[in-house]
């Protein structure tokens, strides 16, 4: 019973959503006209344009949240068979704390004080420091993978 009634729900909320940018659509194309400028066309069909814009962006986000209430919902459901990606996952968050906070500095060369009118501060020369260094081991890592898989296959 719930299955069907949220079926339901959802096909007339997205029947609502294409009537709305129907309805807009026909009414920029009917009031458009060939030789107008930006000014003129905003004048005349702007509000429905924003009204396109503003349920894009509803549907969007409303689509994104979908997508992760979702994905994290099937993964909890499947957590044994999701363990190895948990752990990949949590390797990865510690390299990343780790270059982040552990390797990178926050010290800035003289040579770096001044480039093209931009202010390095700290935070900025740790974050980037941090990201080559993530980078660097992940890299490494997959060097080290990629080389144990070839020779794992060999004494197979």
């Amino acid at each position: 019973m719930g299955n069907k009634v949220l079926k339901i729900i959802m096909g007339v909320v997205r029947s609502i959503i294409i009537l709305i940018g129907l309805i807009c659509c026909l009414v920029i194309i009917g009031k458009s006209v060939p030789e107008e400028s930006m000014m003129e066309g905003m004048d005349n069909y702007g509000t429905y344009l924003n009204i396109v814009y503003n349920v894009t962006l509803v549907v969007g986000v409303l689509c994104v949240l979908a997508a992760v209430i979702f994905g994290i919902v099937f993964f909890v459901m499947n957590i044994k068979k999701r363990m190895g990606m948990l752990i990949g996952l949590v390797a990865f968050v510690l390299i990343a704390l780790v270059s982040f906070y552990g390797l990178a500095s926050d010290e800035i060369y003289p040579a770096l004080e001044k480039i093209q009118d931009e202010v390095v501060t700290p935070k900025i020369s740790q974050f980037s420091g941090g990201g080559l260094i993530m980078t660097y081991i992940l890299g490494g890592v997959a060097i080290v993978t990629i080389l144990w898989a070839e020779v794992s296959k060999i004494f197979k």
